[in-house]
């Protein structure tokens, strides 16, 4: 028997009756037809849709059906346990008629004020269980095979995003340590300070921040001296060679400089060298 059926006899819309089906209150026979799942009912499928609507009409809940459903023998006690809770609430709610009977309704201008008029009745209730155990799924639309899927890929972009700031890492560490040894066999640069260098760019695979903030300073320092070197004439002196160097070196050194202030694989590589994945 198709939906459409099902729910002309059974009197239920097509989401509660697939609600009772995602509960596992009926077991329809489900057939996969071009990429799609079609769900064919029987008779006695449609009679315990029936059976289940009448019942959640008086309150029973989806889980002392299913009980009652999987072991008949319990019907008795869960029978028992509802009569109990419907004269406790028979009670309590009596109790509240009448708490709101002695109270001047038009009076009644915010909620602070409704609960103190009825706090000589809640004083003595307990919150709702879904009060204190709330089910935060229950009003979450995705499912759970979606939430996956996403963290899925959330954790693919996160690995990709930290290959690529790896890689980013490493080019400018290697392209680094090439400059300052040119620049140290061309100028005779003192060893402490090539060293240093060798040093920062080691520190920067590490991953620690305030090194690539420091990186960043130098970067500007060494445009800067470099940019004075031109304007000042002393490019004159040099050889053809090192001027195109010096121009790769400048250009290198602002494409790597952004790189690591704007690139967010810089950061997530940062980030998995000092936590780890």
């Amino acid at each position: 028997m198709k939906m459409k059926e099902v729910c002309n006899r059974t009197g239920l819309t097509e989401r509660t009756v697939r609600f009772y089906t995602k509960e596992n209150l009926v077991n329809p026979t489900s057939t996969e037809r071009n990429g799609r799942v079609y769900l064919e009912y029987s008779e006695q499928e449609v009679d315990e849709l029936k059976t289940v609507a009448e019942l959640r009409k008086v309150f029973f809940s989806i889980a002392e059906i299913k009980e009652m459903k999987l072991s008949t023998e319990k019907i008795t006690e869960i029978l028992t346990e509802y009569k109990n809770k419907l004269d406790t609430d028979l009670k309590v709610k009596a109790s509240i008629v009448q708490s709101l009977q002695q109270i001047n309704i038009a009076s009644i201008h915010d909620v602070h004020s409704l609960a103190d008029s009825l706090k000589n009745v809640s004083t003595n209730l307990q919150l709702p269980k879904r009060d204190v155990n709330p089910d935060f799924d229950k009003f979450d639309q995705e499912s759970k095979e979606d939430k996956k899927r996403k963290y899925q890929l959330f954790n693919e972009q996160q690995q990709e995003s930290y290959i690529i700031g790896k890689l980013i890492i490493y080019i400018i560490v290697f392209l680094h340590i090439v400059f300052s040894t040119i620049i140290t066999l061309s100028i005779n640069l003192n060893l402490i300070a090539y060293l240093l260098l060798i040093a920062f760019g080691a520190a920067l695979i590490v991953g620690i921040t305030w090194v690539r903030y420091l990186f960043i300073a130098g970067v500007v320092i060494n445009v800067l001296l470099t940019l004075e070197v031109f304007i000042g004439g002393n490019i004159w002196s040099l050889s053809s060679e090192f001027k195109v160097f010096l121009i790769i070196q400048i250009i290198c050194s602002i494409i790597y400089g952004i790189l690591l202030i704007v690139h967010p694989g810089i950061k997530e590589y940062e980030y998995v060298q000092k936590v780890g994945r």
